[in-house]
Formats: C-alpha cells, sequence, structure tokens
C-alpha cells in the first residue's frame, strides 16, 4: 500500500494520538530503539527535512496544535496527520476514530503498516 498526501485542506479534522494503543506503541519504542543503533531517523524526532524530502511542504491549516508544521498523509483508506517541530519531535494522530477505538486495537493493524511504510519511506528503504 502506498501512503499518499492529502493537499488544500484548511481544516483539520479531529484526531486521535495512535500512541493511545499499548500494542502500537511498543511498536514506535522498538523502532526507535533500533533506529538508533542503525543511525536511522526516527518517528518520534523532528521530520520536518524528512518529510519534505518524501512528500513535499507541509500543509496549510488554519488549526493550530502543539506543533508548527502537518502533513497530511491517507494510507489504506485511514487519513493521519504528522505534527512535526523543532524542538518538540513528531506526533502522529488518526482522524475520524475514537481513543476507545484506538486502545481497543481497532485500526491496529492498518495503522502498524502505516507506521512501518512510513518509516522506510522516510530512511530510503523503499
Amino acid at each position: 500500500m502506498k501512503i499518499t498526501k492529502i493537499y488544500f485542506r484548511i481544516f483539520l479534522k479531529d484526531s486521535v494520538p495512535i500512541t493511545n494503543n499499548p500494542i502500537i506503541l511498543q511498536w514506535l519504542v522498538d523502532c526507535q530503539l533500533k533506529s538508533f543503533k542503525n543511525k536511522h531517523s526516527n518517528l518520534s524526532k523532528n521530520l520536518i527535512n524528512e518529510l519534505c524530502k518524501v512528500f513535499g511542504t507541509s500543509s496549510k491549516t488554519l488549526s493550530i496544535k502543539h506543533f508548527s508544521k502537518v502533513w497530511i498523509l491517507k494510507f489504506n483508506n485511514l487519513e493521519f496527520y504528522i505534527f512535526t517541530s523543532k524542538g518538540k519531535g513528531t506526533k502522529i494522530e488518526i482522524t475520524d476514530t475514537s481513543y476507545e477505538d484506538i486502545n481497543s486495537g481497532s485500526h491496529q493493524e492498518e495503522i502498524l503498516n502505516f507506521l512501518d511504510t512510513l518509516h522506510k519511506n522516510l530512511n530510503n528503504y523503499v
């Protein structure tokens, strides 16, 4: 499955952090440790340069969350927001779902596949 960028979104939908699921959080921690060991980009650091190289400039939006740049990405009919900023790192959120759904494992496999694909794209594994 391919990750595609969504252009021209002015307002962001409500979204939920994917880290509300313990299995996804564990995947991110394991990935970060492996990335650090192999000197690759991990999905928790500031990813502005990597995201610009892979997906182009950040999306323009009127919504302000605690991060300065946002990329709106679609994967397997799911929409993700990648918020990233210097000094704050990166936060990944999913739209059209609730905290309870994420915690209970809804879309868990799709989210893990998205994270794996994103990580590979950002580290030129494609």
